[in-house]
C-alpha cells in the first residue's frame, strides 16, 4: 500500500470519527464548561474543523480556506481571529456549524479523491509568522492525526455528561 492511500483512510476515518462524535450534540451539550483549564465541546470542533481548513485548503493546496471564502464567522459565531475560539463566551450555531463543517469535509475529500505523493513535498508556512513545516507534516498532524486527538477528548466531554461520545 502506498502511503497515499493510507492517508486516504485516514482522512475517512478521522471525518468519520467527528460525526460520531457530533451526534445527538445539543447546543447546551456543546457549550457546557468541563471546569478547569479544559475546554468545552464547541472549542474544540470549531478548533478542529478550522484547523483542517486550513491545513488542506490553505497550507497544502494553498487556496482559501472554506471558513473565510464562506463568512462563517459570522453564521457560526466562530471567532475570526484564529486563536479566538480559545477564548470563554462565544458562542457556536451549531446548525450553521454542521453546514460549515460538510463544506470542509467536503472540499478535503476532494482533494484527497486525487491527491498524488508530489502534493505533500515542499515546506509550508504553518503557526506563528516565520514558522515553517514540511506539507508533509501538516498533512500528518493538524489534517489527520489532530482529529482523533480532540474527539477522544470531546467524547470524554461528553461521557461526563451522561451521554456516548462513541460507540465503542
Amino acid at each position: 500500500m502506498e502511503y497515499i492511500e493510507w492517508v486516504r483512510g485516514e482522512i475517512t476515518d478521522g471525518l468519520a470519527m467527528g460525526d460520531q462524535v457530533l451526534d445527538g450534540l445539543t447546543e447546551q451539550v456543546a457549550h457546557w464548561e468541563p471546569g478547569g483549564t479544559t475546554n468545552n465541546i464547541a472549542q474544540l470542533m470549531a478548533h478542529l474543523t478550522m484547523g483542517q481548513d486550513r491545513a488542506v485548503n490553505v497550507a497544502i493546496r494553498g487556496k482559501q480556506s472554506v471558513f473565510d471564502l464562506g463568512g462563517w464567522d459570522a453564521k457560526t459565531g466562530i471567532p475570526a481571529e484564529r486563536g479566538g475560539v480559545w477564548a470563554k463566551g462565544w458562542r457556536l450555531n451549531l446548525d450553521a456549524f454542521r453546514e460549515y463543517r460538510t463544506e470542509v469535509n467536503a472540499s478535503v475529500r476532494a482533494f484527497f479523491e486525487l491527491a498524488k505523493p508530489s502534493d505533500f513535498e515542499g515546506d509550508v508556512q504553518w503557526g506563528p509568522p516565520g514558522v515553517m513545516r514540511s506539507r508533509f507534516w501538516v498533512l500528518r498532524t493538524p489534517a489527520t492525526s489532530h482529529l482523533r486527538f480532540h474527539y477522544g477528548e470531546i467524547s470524554t466531554i461528553k461521557g461526563l455528561q451522561g451521554l456516548k461520545g462513541l460507540p465503542f
